[in-house]
């Protein structure tokens, strides 16, 4: 109970993480599926490209269904028999030995591969061949045995090599590589994946590139740098999740737990095995499955957990004998002999372990053999039998001497070191010796040499005074040069931000000049105009065209008045003449200050004035230039509104600020001018709703006034719906 309890809450936890990953895996290949299943149909007859789509299925459901990945290749091998077509043949049956392979039947698969290597010589095809002998190189390593293996796997990597075909090269390194690991040649090992790695990553297969970076990083595990294969294992990982190969994902998942069990992480581990377990089920890959169960059983049991970590080694047990996977087998038995041993059951693991080892001689297998001698060895010696306990121990010596099983790094390098030293003393000896010599031969040419030595001692003399003047001038050059250097570097620096500050002071000047000749001229023609319109036609205007052209006028000079506050306040900003006066100051009081002020205004236009806020929200800045941005804004929201309202909301912000937002119902901005706005090489205007004129000029005025008190001013408008002007400074 309390095991399917742990499972609930697992699961649970990485349900959505599972589902979401199983989803995006099975995308690619079910359009790939779909595609060559809907071709298939098409094809009825048998005929070759019949067969090349049977075989195609196979090699896509390889990663996703084995048992249909069997089933397409059985029927792609009847057809391609049918048609007496050798290289078809050759391919059908490469395609049934990679499910076998999979499978654990390494035997089934080496007779598979072999018939393809047969017919791959008849023809004369040597890729085919390069394959076959490559897959029988898997086989053979699988069946223990090692020098059979590598010899296969060198005649296919000089074939695949001939061949320039760089995919199956990498391939065929990675497999060498993992034989020299079984024969514990870990640096030959490494070298070898690394070759391999390189190759795959010369044509970007990022498949085989995961295979390789999967298999680094068992290296790095067997060695104990478990960051260094954590590292690797992620690398894996994500390049299999970007492929949504579930095989490869669960490989990765199991490898990251067997480190995290290594770290005594163990619910990362737990975690990882579940997962990996999932795909394993969902893709049919059964033999992978006993992986899992038996990692599940080491993490409950370093827990003390026995009841749970049973549970799982009897799964492993259980599933292995099914699949009859023999290496598997023997494992499982070796981890329950090790289970009873910990609970201080020596007997039930004595029995355990004789299981193991008569297991592992039925086909032999020489590695599970020296394993389950060892495994002996240590539960006679708890049983206090010597005798057993010498016998098996001895066993376990002979097989490690006769696999290479026994090679132990730090004795290696132990041993290196005491030859190394033993050959510096010999070596010291020998120079001792020579020396020795010379002086005895030096001390009879010693007077011959002195006078020469004179003259040498004078020669070196000279020769140190050359030097010493040359490194002199030559120095004297080199630091001439670097400050020299240095200097027109900061000259041309200087020059830059001349140049740069040249072009904004222009952009500037010529905005001021605009504004100058246009925007103020046009108030004042139209004044001008007015008032010769009155005076020409005084006697014949009525009281009421009189009263509408002085409020045009009325309007012109406000306007014109308005312009030259701002810029006047503009020029003052950019002489560096406004005196900033920080200090907490309430935006809701300069709101109250501008409503009042402009209030006339927004009723002329039939515009209420609304302030959401009536709470203080101070903020640190200078009073008056706040006074003049706020004052700005809202002079424009009356502008283009025609009637509606406009609302002041001020709120908190993130990063210690406040907001204040000026919203209006007005006529809005497109997204095309809204970005040339507070901008001095953009000069952008627009007339308000009553033909109002703009220059623009207020909202620069604006944007460089906030950035001075260390805020940040922008607008949000939707053409027809209005317009909002936001800007935030630091809260006091």
């Amino acid at each position: 109970m309390k095991y399917w309890v742990w499972v609930s809450c697992l699961l649970i936890n990485h349900f959505i993480l599972i589902s979401f990953s199983h989803a995006q895996l099975s995308a690619n290949n079910t359009h790939l599926i779909d595609s060559l299943r809907t071709q298939l149909q098409q094809n009825l007859q048998n005929n070759p490209q019949k067969v090349t789509l049977l075989n195609a299925l196979a090699e896509v459901y390889h990663s996703v269904s084995a048992p249909k990945s069997l089933q397409y290749a059985q029927q792609a091998l009847n057809s391609a028999y049918s048609l007496k077509d050798k290289k078809l043949i050759s391919t059908s049956l490469n395609n049934v030995g990679e499910y076998y392979l999979s499978q654990g039947d390494y035997k089934q698969a080496f007779k598979n591969f072999f018939q393809s290597l047969s017919i791959g010589d008849s023809i004369r095809n040597p890729s085919l061949a390069a394959y076959s002998l490559h897959k029988i190189g898997i086989s053979s390593y699988y069946l223990n045995q090692y020098n059979k293996a590598l010899n296969y796997q060198f005649r296919a990597l000089k074939i695949q090599q001939e061949l320039k075909n760089r995919k199956e090269t990498g391939a065929i390194l990675s497999s060498i590589s993992n034989i020299y690991a079984r024969k514990h040649l870990y640096a030959k090992a490494l070298d070898f994946q690394y070759r391999a790695l390189d190759t795959r990553r010369s044509i970007k297969d990022q498949r085989e590139i995961s295979q390789s970076l999967d298999a680094i990083g068992n290296l790095y595990l067997r060695s104990h740098n478990y960051t260094k294969a954590l590292e690797t294992f992620e690398a894996s990982l994500k390049i299999s999740q970007s492929l949504q190969d579930k095989r490869g994902i669960a490989v990765a998942w199991q490898d990251k737990a067997r480190a995290y069990t290594e770290l005594q992480q163990y619910d990362t581990a737990k975690a990882l095995y579940v997962n990996a377990l999932r795909i394993q089920r969902s893709i049919g890959f059964r033999k992978e499955e006993i992986v899992s169960f038996r990692g599940l059983g080491q993490v409950f049991l370093r827990q003390k957990k026995y009841e749970e970590s049973l549970k799982y080694y009897n799964d492993a047990l259980a599933l292995s004998q099914e699949l009859k996977a023999n290496r598997e087998e023997v494992q499982t038995l070796n981890d329950l002999g090790s289970f009873y041993l910990q609970k201080e059951e020596p007997q039930t693991a004595l029995k355990f372990h004789q299981k193991a080892l008569n297991k592992a001689l039925e086909q032999p297998e020489g590695f599970l053999i020296m394993e389950s001698y060892q495994y002996l060895s240590n539960t006679y010696l708890k049983l206090n039998n010597e005798a057993s306990f010498a016998r098996f121990y001895r066993l376990h010596r002979q097989m490690a001497d006769s696999l290479g099983g026994n090679r132990d790094p730090v004795a290696e390098i132990k041993a290196m070191q005491e030859h190394y030293e033993v050959a510096q003393k010999a070596k010291e000896l020998e120079v001792r010796d020579r020396e020795l010599a010379l002086l005895k031969k030096q001390n009879e040419l010693q007077s011959q040499k002195l006078k020469r030595d004179g003259q040498i001692e004078a020669l070196l003399i000279v020769a140190l005074l050359l030097v010493i003047v040359v490194s002199a001038v030559l120095y004297n050059n080199y630091t001439f040069k670097h400050k020299s250097n240095q200097k027109l570097q900061a000259l041309n620096t200087q020059l830059e931000a001349s140049q740069k500050e040249l072009h904004i002071s222009n952009s500037m000047k010529d905005r001021l000049f605009s504004v100058i000749a246009h925007d103020l001229r046009s108030p004042l023609n139209t004044i001008s105009g007015f008032l010769n319109l009155m005076q020409l036609q005084k006697d014949a205007m009525t009281p009421e065209e009189i009263e509408v052209l002085t409020s045009q006028m009325i309007k012109s000079v406000k306007n014109t008045l308005d312009l030259l506050d701002n810029l006047l306040h503009w020029s003052r900003s950019q002489m560096g003449l406004m005196k900033m006066n920080i200090q907490p100051i309430d935006l809701n009081e300069l709101v109250d200050d501008t409503f009042d002020l402009l209030a006339l205004n927004a009723k002329s236009k039939n515009i209420e004035l609304v302030k959401k806020d009536t709470q203080p929200q101070a903020v640190m800045a200078d009073a008056h230039m706040v006074d003049i941005v706020i004052r700005n804004l809202v002079s424009n929201a009356i502008k283009f509104t025609s009637d509606g309202s406009i609302t002041i909301h001020c709120q908190d912000a993130p990063d210690h600020q406040v907001e204040l937002t000026v919203q209006d119902t007005g006529v809005g901005i497109s997204t095309e001018d809204a970005q040339k706005l507070f901008k001095v090489d953009s000069h952008f205007t627009t007339e308000g709703t009553h033909r109002e004129k703009g220059t623009g000029l207020g909202l620069l005025l604006c944007k460089e006034l906030i950035e001075k008190n260390e805020g940040k001013i922008w607008v949000e408008s939707t053409p027809g719906e209005g317009s909002a002007f936001k800007f935030r400074l630091p809260k006091a």
